[in-house]
């Protein structure tokens, strides 16, 4: 295999392997919830087990040993044999992570570091003092050592034996949770797709006014049958450039997980509307916007549970972030069941920073002390941390939006929670050389279209 084989072989596994990531650091905070969930833990150490089958055709070592020790500990779940607590859940997202950073080493053209004993020993608790003794390295057997029909049932044993050609997905569970296969393509190639489906459909355009002279309609026929296969073209390439808001989500529950512990606070992150559909090309503004949003929420929506409390709400708050469809725009919305924001701290806020005089402060309605909020170097907090307080955050999510040609409106009420919500054009307009062509009955002379934007 020569270095660009392997190069491609690398970029595969990379962007395969991201998307794995992804997905397991959602499973294992649902595992937070249920860690006795057979399902989840399954598909979790399916996922670690994936990674690591890859990792070792590519001999990336310290990626191996990384996943064969979580499969470890998934496997002891998975039997019984230990309960999966916050201690476990912590050191396999800390696996996650170690991935993560082994693999940019890689992407970068360098040696990935070794984990740390410290991690494979949290990861692999249950096993014989003698296992663990330094070097702490536990590597699969090499293939060359495993005959084939051993070879088979080691899959089997992992993954639930199959016949040849059944769709029955391992370990009882539905078809359905099975992942898809998956395709990868740069943005770029699907901007050229839209230029060539542009050029097909113009030409639809200009054989229209040749068919209008067909005496004996034949070329009509043939017009309208390209006519219908550049319409259905059209469509799929436009399909192409869609993913599922869930793509964009799953990144995000463990963001609110991790900071609300460092922040001491209890608070479930509720998603809906994963399967609505985003044009990929907002993609990555969106998600830019919803750490901003989602910080803000944890840091500055919701209280402690001792502050909720005494104002006689539930100790755990709520964060929702909502995907839906509404006016051919996709809306994406960030609420939460915490503090709310008062017009009036606002107002003073502006006042002491600078941005506002008492006069002006003054004028404002409640609309406009909200958009406050957006104005560069505004912050509620007193003190700039690591979390918030800088006062560029909301700006950012304004600007990101507008890239889009999109929009953001706030809506609070003291007391009572906040909500933010993104309103993003869905799916992003054809080329402006594109000529419109809509299908025509068969035998039907197609009258000339007229051009769309």
């Amino acid at each position: 295999m020569d270095d660009a084989q392997d190069n491609a072989l690398l970029g595969d596994f990379l962007v395969e392997t991201e998307e794995l990531l992804q997905r397991l650091g959602a499973q294992l905070i649902r595992l937070e919830a249920a860690p006795a969930d057979q399902d989840l833990l399954d598909a979790a150490f399916r996922g670690f087990h994936s990674i690591k089958g890859g990792a070792g055709f590519l001999d990336l070592d310290a990626v191996v040993v990384v996943c064969h020790h979580a499969e470890e500990l998934l496997k002891a779940a998975r039997q019984r044999r230990v309960v999966l607590a916050t201690p476990g859940l912590d050191a396999l997202l800390d696996a996650v992570d170690a991935i993560i950073v082994a693999l940019a080493e890689v992407a970068a053209g360098n040696q990935a570091t070794a984990p740390a004993d410290s991690l494979l020993r949290r990861l692999w608790p249950a096993a014989p003092a003698a296992a663990i003794e330094p070097p702490v390295r536990v590597v699969a057997p090499a293939a060359a050592a495993m005959g084939d029909d051993e070879f088979e049932a080691l899959l089997d044993s992992l993954h639930g034996p199959a016949a040849p050609g059944s769709d029955a997905a391992p370990h009882g569970l539905p078809i359905q949770a099975a992942t898809p296969s998956m395709v990868h393509v740069p943005v770029a190639r699907l901007d050229e797709l839209d230029l060539r489906v542009a050029a097909l459909e113009a030409a639809c355009g200009r054989l229209d006014g040749l068919a209008r002279r067909d005496a004996d309609g034949v070329l009509a026929l043939t017009v309208a049958e390209l006519g219908r296969a550049a319409t259905d073209l059209r469509a799929t390439a436009q399909g192409l450039r869609l993913q599922p808001a869930g793509v964009v989500f799953r990144r995000f529950p463990r963001v609110v997980r991790n900071l609300a512990r460092k922040l001491g606070k209890d608070v479930e992150l509720v998603i809906a509307g994963a399967d609505v559909d985003l044009d990929r090309s907002a993609a990555d503004a969106l998600a830019d916007a919803l750490v901003h949003l989602l910080r803000n929420a944890v840091d500055h929506g919701i209280g402690t549970p001792e502050e909720r409390r005494h104002r006689g709400m539930p100790a755990r708050g709520r964060i929702t972030l909502e995907a839906s469809r509404r006016d051919g725009c996709v809306l994406v919305t960030v609420s939460d069941d915490g503090r709310g924001i008062d017009p009036a701290a606002l107002r003073r806020r502006a006042v002491d920073q600078g941005l506002l005089d008492a006069v002006d402060a003054a004028r404002l309605d409640v609309g406009g002390c909200l958009d406050l909020v957006f104005r560069p170097g505004f912050s509620t907090a007193m003190v700039a941390s690591e979390i918030s307080g800088r006062g560029f955050g909301m700006d950012v999510v304004r600007t990101r939006l507008a890239e889009l040609g999109g929009s953001v409106e706030l809506r609070s009420t003291p007391g009572h929670g906040t909500q933010v919500e993104l309103r993003i054009p869905q799916p992003r307009a054809m080329p402006a050389a594109a000529a419109a062509w809509t299908s025509k009955p068969a035998g039907a002379v197609p009258a000339r279209q007229s051009m769309k934007a």
